[in-house]
């Protein structure tokens, strides 16, 4: 799953939620995969994954190649403080 919406600019729709999972639904899928290199999705998504029977498997945000080939450098996160306050919302 990557949100039709990168921007956020719907997210706060519930109904538009529904209706694209309802979709995925339909397709047969009762798993999603939220990519971690994506944004992190609203409640009303899981909420509406929840009411649809849909079992989220997501991805922690920081799964990337954070040093890798297109990686910085191995001293990130710069400020230790506010990467672990992230981690834990």
């Amino acid at each position: 799953w990557i949100t039709t919406d990168q921007f956020l600019r719907y997210s706060n729709s519930p109904k538009r939620y529904f209706q694209e999972l309802t979709m995925l639904k339909h397709l047969g899928m009762n798993s999603i995969r939220v990519w971690g290199g994506g944004i992190a999705e609203t409640q009303h998504f899981y909420d509406a994954a929840d009411a649809l029977g849909l079992l989220i498997y997501q991805e922690f945000w920081m799964t990337g190649d954070n040093n890798g080939r297109w990686g910085g450098s191995y001293d990130w996160p710069i400020n230790h403080d506010a990467y672990l306050a992230n981690v834990r919302d």
